[in-house]
């Protein structure tokens, strides 16, 4: 899984956000199901700007959210994904397993 978090840190900007669009998969970790929220952002946006790849979302109390598929844990994600956003979790949910 790419670490787009240090990406952002160590290269430009446009850099980044070129290897998030290339990526074939990304996982949205803590996303909310209501359009209204901040949590839904990370998949409005990615449909917005013209993400062409697969979306994956990790919540435990949904089996779809806002048309992509949900997973109840990070473990139970497809192999292949290639970034992953966390979004509103706890620290402690953040670093397990770092």
């Amino acid at each position: 899984m790419a670490t787009l978090q240090q990406d952002i840190h160590t290269a430009p900007t446009k850099e980044a956000i070129r290897k998030l669009f290339e990526a074939r998969s990304i996982a949205i970790i803590g996303a909310s199901a209501e359009p209204t929220k901040l949590g839904s952002s990370p998949i409005n946006a990615m449909g917005l700007l013209g993400y062409k790849g697969t979306i994956s979302v990790v919540h435990p109390k949904h089996d779809t959210m806002l048309g992509h598929k949900c997973y109840p844990s990070v473990e139970a994600l497809p192999d292949g994904v290639e970034v992953a956003r966390a979004h509103n979790l706890p620290a402690y949910v953040i670093f397990h397993g770092a």
